[in-house]
């Protein structure tokens, strides 16, 4: 906006008093071009903002923890999770869509609504594969 209205200006009150009519055609033209570039580059940003603003509306919302409910855990279809404690510590496997279910999980429990003490229990009953050790997440 800055760069027209600049370019007006020397135009009005620089090339035109001169009259040199070569002169203030290329300057017109390139205060044309220059307005174009903007409503194209405003135009550019609009559409951004819109993208953006749509995005972030499909983004995946968290689910509100409730004392009644607790931690909502959101399990990606087809996820394989297997741990084993060894002498080294623990040992946690997982496939794609089990370690976007265990982010999923500690991303519940994170959230500032759920008290302290709130846990999780993973076992091979519930989640885990069989032959798995059990897994308690705790938020403190």
């Amino acid at each position: 906006m800055l760069l027209v209205c600049n370019a007006y200006l020397d135009l009005k009150y620089m090339v035109e008093p001169f009259d040199i009519h070569v002169i203030i055609e290329r300057m017109y033209l390139s205060i044309d071009s220059l307005s174009c570039a903007m409503w194209i580059n405003y135009f550019v940003a609009l559409g951004l903002f819109v993208y953006l603003w749509w995005k972030g509306d499909r983004e995946k919302k968290l689910p509100k923890y409730s004392s009644n409910g607790g931690v909502k855990l959101d399990w990606v279809n087809g996820f394989e999770i297997r741990s084993n404690v060894s002498e080294n510590g623990m040992v946690i496997k997982a496939n794609k869509e089990g370690l976007l279910s265990l982010a999923n999980h500690l991303t519940n429990l994170a959230q500032a609504d759920v008290p302290p003490g709130t846990h999780i229990h993973l076992d091979s009953l519930n989640s885990l594969e069989d032959g798995s050790d059990n897994i308690i997440i705790e938020k403190t």
